[in-house]
């Protein structure tokens, strides 16, 4: 599974990176500050899932998730702020966020949500699931 991370901290960049090596199946395929370089790399590289701030360098990250959820297919896109409030949840959802998280108190959220998505690629892909097994 592809995953790009837009986020304008990199300590909180390199705290996802972590919290994924758990997962192999997982590859951080690109990763931006700006609203102008996540779309670009994310319409470039087609992940499968993005980790997406709100408040970035330069933007937001709503701009980022109404471009990136116009393209077909999109992918899997967790909000993931320091700014976790009513507002911005609803905001997120109506944009098509599949997820919305608060950075500071739902953070161990993000795995089981990776644990999900690489059962159900396993499910859909049994070709990958007999290739693990070997």
């Amino acid at each position: 599974m592809k995953l790009f991370l837009v986020d304008d901290s990199v300590l909180i960049q390199n705290c996802l990176e972590v919290l994924v090596s758990d997962f192999p199946e997982i590859e951080i395929v690109g990763r931006a500050e700006t609203p102008l370089e996540a779309i670009k790399g994310i319409r470039e590289l087609k992940p499968d899932a993005v980790i997406l701030d709100i408040r970035l360098k330069e933007g937001s990250g709503f701009d980022v998730l109404l471009n990136i959820k116009a393209e077909d297919p999109s992918p899997v896109v967790i909000m993931l702020t320091n700014y976790p409030y009513v507002q911005y949840r609803e905001k997120s959802m109506e944009l098509g966020a599949d997820y919305f998280f608060d950075k500071s108190t739902e953070f161990d959220e993000i795995a089981p949500i990776f644990k999900r998505m690489i059962q159900d690629a396993r499910r859909n892909h049994p070709a990958e699931k007999n290739a693990d097994s070997l």
